[in-house]
């Protein structure tokens, strides 16, 4: 035999095996794909929102390029999306060690304490974050973040500073003034907590929470013809709002329209039957209207549900 002969022979074989190898791997799903395709990959399946098949691709894509500190933040971000926060923080600590002047990092890492309810770490690591960041379009998210920690640590002074900053940042973000609009309205500066909801109204006129904040505003104020019109303009936004129904029904009451408050708070109580303000505030209503066996009812309905924080409804937007 030739030496061609063999070399051909050979040269076939080989061809065969991996003609064969090639199939399997298809038909198993075992094709090799580089660390930059899992990565892009990851980047559109988290776009898609899609957070477990983002996990499964950057975990691979760390597997094949362990030093690739987007790959950790954006897993990071996917667990956070999925709301495991410890897993969120060790994988944004992990980009940290890998680039230690990633700003995105620290932000993320200050989101996941922060809704660990960790507000003094999530605040210094918004501190580090908004220290190391270039970029003014995301110099803000660190800003805001930042406001809401403080705003949930009920520091409003601090967070109305923050809102600001973010607001000279982006002077369109209806979202920022809703959120200083609340801060402003906790510190009982009621007129500026108007004119920013009204800002927002503007930006989004088909924000209920900001129509809803406004006509709460506008309650405490004692302007109640304002508030009732805000009030059903959120309704009219969306008739499956309790809260809306709750609220417009004690501006009813303090006009003495009690009847029409009942019907609110009939409707508030059908909407979210656990609700144990709505039960409350019926029977102060029935009392008024001297319906001393309803009140009783709704008194101990109320009691029955035990209203804490969690399920009373909140006086500020």
């Amino acid at each position: 035999m030739t030496v061609r002969r063999i070399i051909s022979s050979f040269g076939g074989c080989i061809l065969l095996t991996a003609v064969i190898a090639g199939v399997w791997l298809l038909l198993s799903g075992k094709i090799f794909i580089s660390a930059d395709d899992c990565y892009e990959r990851g980047r559109a399946a988290f776009r898609a929102e899609d957070n477990d098949k983002a996990i499964a691709l950057f975990s691979q894509t760390i597997r094949l390029d362990p030093n690739n500190a987007e790959a950790w933040h954006y897993r990071a971000w996917a667990y956070e999306r999925k709301r495991e926060f410890d897993r969120d923080i060790e994988d944004y600590t992990q980009a940290i060690r890998l680039n230690p002047g990633y700003a995105k990092a620290f932000q993320g890492r200050g989101v996941a304490y922060s809704k660990k309810k960790d507000y003094d770490q999530a605040i210094a690591e918004y501190n580090r974050a908004i220290q190391l960041n270039p970029d003014q379009s995301t110099l803000g998210d660190a800003y805001a973040g930042r406001g809401h920690t403080y705003s949930a640590k009920e520091d409003y002074d601090r967070a109305i500073a923050d809102f600001s900053r973010v607001l000279e940042l982006r002077p369109r973000d209806a979202y920022t003034f809703r959120s200083r609009a609340f801060a402003y309205g906790k510190n009982h500066e009621r007129d500026k907590a108007v004119a920013d909801y009204t800002e927002a109204i503007r930006l989004e006129p088909e924000s209920i929470i900001a129509r809803h904040g406004r006509a709460l505003q506008f309650m405490w104020q004692g302007e109640l013809g304002k508030a009732l019109d805000d009030f059903s303009e959120a309704v009219r936004l969306n008739p499956t709002f309790a809260l809306s129904y709750y609220h417009r029904s004690l501006v009813y009451k303090r006009k003495g329209e009690l009847d029409k408050s009942i019907d609110d708070l009939n409707e508030a109580i059908r909407l979210d039957p656990d609700h144990a303000s709505f039960f409350h505030a019926r029977s102060t209503v029935y009392e008024q209207k001297s319906d001393s066996i309803r009140a009783k009812a709704d008194r101990e309905k109320a009691n029955e549900l035990k209203a804490n924080e969690l399920n009373s409804a909140p006086d500020e937007w």
